[in-house]
């Protein structure tokens, strides 16, 4: 299934109604935008890290005990928990 949205002067889109009940998104709720394999998929956010499982690609075995305690990560959290403020 195929929409077409128009991007607002602010950079906003609407989610067509069809796409918002497949997504089973009401008002309020997060949607996550991700970008796999040069094409962008909209999910609904759950909170669940497993479902980001693929969407980086990795090119190289990771040592994450050291990404986990780098303090740079620190602010990736800080992003994701951050609340966009109205304005």
């Amino acid at each position: 299934m195929t929409w077409t949205m128009t991007l607002s002067p602010n950079g906003q889109i609407t989610l067509p109604k069809a796409a918002r009940d497949r997504l089973g998104a009401v008002p309020g709720d997060k949607i996550v935008l991700v970008e796999r394999r040069g094409r962008f998929e909209l999910e609904a956010y759950g909170g669940d890290i497993l479902r980001w499982y693929g969407a980086f690609p990795v090119d190289e075995p990771q040592d994450w005990a050291a990404l986990r305690d780098d303090p740079r990560m620190a602010r990736g959290h800080e992003e994701v928990d951050h609340e966009p403020q109205d304005d």
